[in-house]
């Protein structure tokens, strides 16, 4: 049995929502400009890198699980490689005879960003890997754009290594992905050749790309806005001759309903689109997933299409009554 010379550590398990890896049926709005970061990860994961990441183009994504669940991970590699995963299940990861590098990746519990380029706890890392019996050990920082990235590499007196990454993903609740590479003894060299190009040649997507990586694919006069297996598609329009708005919430995926609460204009800040108006549609997306109810707080941007008249007839009646409606001459500025 070959010995994957690699040891996790400061990886946990999150996943905010029970789903299978296969995709369920996407209304053909959602996501034309196919972005591989959604082929990559499973819908359960509910906060994304927006990254194009530096793996070959064969390399796809599978579990060591026939179905995803709070303490699975996901596997970037070869599809020969990802096989071997269930063959030889969680217990033996450190006995597959990959043939190429694979990646294994998790959200963190026990690492979490504290800023625009810091880790919690960095400072330590180095003096918990030699209470470990870990010596020469290299920590450097990086970023993929607006995303700070960690690596730390270390070889134990027993020549077992850590190569592993921890990247911050921006968001409020301040999580972190790890990242972590696998590979037989006898390719090191190949191994360490593969993650230092992934380190340094990932990049961020567009700005553009970036929006309907985080959930929001903006397009002329609507958003689809989706996360996890909850999707909306949210319309607004102002009227040319009277200067009305009307806004309408309609769900795309049965299990999800939306309870408004406050719209607001704005303009675009962004590069892309940059000081075009749109409105903020402020709410809670209310997901049920089997047993499971999310409640999930969120800010919708959608731009604006001036309009003749209405797509749709803005009279509730009209509509099931798991749309949501709103009119108004005019919508307080969010600034």
């Amino acid at each position: 049995m070959f010995q994957n010379q690699i040891i996790f550590f400061f990886s946990c398990f999150l996943f905010l929502a029970n789903c299978s890896w296969a995709d369920e049926a996407i209304t053909d709005q959602m996501h034309s400009e196919k972005l591989r970061i959604f082929e990559l990860f499973p819908k359960s994961w509910l906060v994304l890198p927006s990254i194009e990441p530096a793996i070959p183009s064969d390399y796809i994504a599978g579990s060591n699980q026939e179905k995803f669940d709070y303490a699975s991970s996901v596997y970037w590699g070869r599809k020969e490689d990802l096989e071997l995963l269930k063959k030889y299940g969680p217990e033996s990861l450190g006995d597959i005879p990959f043939q190429s590098p694979v990646l294994k990746l998790d959200y963190s519990f026990s690492v979490a960003q504290t800023g625009p380029n810091s880790f919690l706890g960095e400072d330590q890392f180095e003096q918990q890997l030699q209470s470990m019996g870990f010596r020469d050990t290299s920590i450097k920082k990086t970023n993929w754009g607006n995303y700070p990235v960690l690596v730390v590499e270390s070889t134990s007196d027993q020549n077992h290594s850590i190569v592993q990454g921890w990247i911050g993903l921006n968001n409020p609740e301040g999580a972190v992905m790890t990242v972590s590479i696998m590979h037989s003894p006898e390719k090191k060299e190949e191994m360490m050749k593969f993650w230092d190009r992934f380190i340094e040649f990932t990049r961020p997507l567009s700005e553009r790309e970036s929006f309907i990586a985080m959930g929001m694919d903006m397009r002329d006069g609507y958003t689809i806005w989706s996360t996890g297996t909850a999707s909306l598609k949210v319309t607004a329009e102002k009227r040319k001759s009277d200067g009305k708005y009307a806004i309408l919430v309609e769900p795309i995926s049965s299990s999800t309903t939306f309870q408004l609460q406050d719209v607001m204009g704005a303009l675009m800040g962004s590069r892309w689109k940059h000081k075009e108006p749109c409105v903020k549609v402020v709410g809670n997306v209310i997901e049920v997933n089997g047993n499971m109810t999310n409640h999930i707080d969120t800010t919708i941007t959608v731009l604006v299409k001036d309009v003749e008249e209405f797509s749709f007839n803005p009279d509730e009646k009209e509509h099931p009554e798991d749309v949501v409606l709103f009119q108004a001459d005019t919508i307080r500025s969010a600034i």
